[in-house]
């Protein structure tokens, strides 16, 4: 077979392959409109009195409890979903969770748990009741690999939800600010790729791409047949007398490390946040929804 022959072949190859893939991901979207669609929707309003003193340790027991909802033997993409929600209207700022109904009395059990003088009651959907006035929208997401940790409230001196709080009830008249944060649960699969990054940092003193190009393609390669040469002539890779030394890590690395590590000790949720800002123009729902995408930027971490 000569060059133009297999160079065809390996076209038809990818081609095939890429069709194979793509029908597989339109089969899963079909599988998963389907599925939610015949799920049934408990929307629970959350009432919390303003002397609640609560800690962060009483969220993070809720949300290790939430994790329960994971099926062990239910593909990722069809795993049960909870919808955290706030809603800022002028006067007042309503927190919801919306479920499926088979999980609305676990749901609260669990809520009542760790908030036991919070008031839950099942409503209707706010949705429903769409104010008439513009609206802009947005989903935020993060800029680095997912291993990375965010913020999270022993960083901050000051409760970070005061600052969202007092950013989306800036409303008045028709306006409102919507946020919703939809959380699935994941398998542990995710930190075992946390802790194969934080110890490639350790060994190789740099973040691993995650992007494919030809650079890093033949950069691997090199690398691996540096290797294999090495270890063709009886050496070693490693520094003199068989020891390898770690390469000094700068100060955000190093904490870019330690919290992939700390994160990948905690239960995994596979996580998107939506925005929605209603205004009387389209030019200040924008501005609202800045604001808002503003307010969570105080999560950002330097690394």
């Amino acid at each position: 077979m000569d060059i133009t022959s297999l160079f065809a072949l390996l076209l038809i190859l990818s081609g095939l392959g890429a069709g194979i893939y793509f029908y597989w991901q339109h089969q899963k979207l079909l599988q998963l409109k389907k599925a939610l669609l015949e799920v049934e929707w408990t929307v629970l309003s959350l009432a919390v009195p303003k002397e609640n003193e609560k800690g962060p340790e009483a969220a993070e027991n809720l949300f290790a409890a939430l994790h329960g909802i994971f099926q062990e033997q239910t593909p990722e993409i069809l795993q049960p979903r909870i919808s955290l929600e706030i809603v800022a209207r002028p006067q007042a700022i309503t927190f919801y969770v919306v479920c499926p109904s088979y999980l609305a009395d676990f749901v609260e059990s669990q809520i009542y748990a760790q908030y036991p003088t919070v008031e839950i009651h099942k409503t209707e959907d706010y949705t429903q009741f769409l104010p008439k006035a513009h609206f802009a929208v947005g989903e935020l997401t993060t800029t680095k690999e997912e291993v990375l940790p965010i913020k999270t409230f022993p960083n901050f001196e000051v409760d970070p939800l005061a600052s969202l709080t007092s950013t989306l009830g800036k409303v008045s008249g028709e306006e409102q600010n919507w946020v919703q944060i939809i959380i699935r649960p994941v398998s542990d699969a995710w930190q075992k790729k946390s802790i194969s990054w934080a110890q490639a940092v350790k060994t190789t003193g740099k973040a691993p791409s995650k992007v494919f190009t030809l650079k890093n393609i033949l950069s691997s390669l090199l690398s691996f047949s540096k290797e294999l040469l090495i270890t063709a002539k009886g050496g070693s890779s490693e520094g003199e007398g068989g020891e390898s030394s770690a390469p000094e890590l700068p100060g955000p690395l190093q904490s870019a490390v330690e919290g992939a590590e700390q994160k990948s000790t905690k239960l995994g949720f596979k996580t998107k946040i939506r925005l929605v800002s209603f205004a009387s123009d389209p030019e200040t729902a924008k501005a609202k929804l800045l604001n808002v995408v503003g307010s969570f930027k105080q999560f950002n971490t330097v690394n």
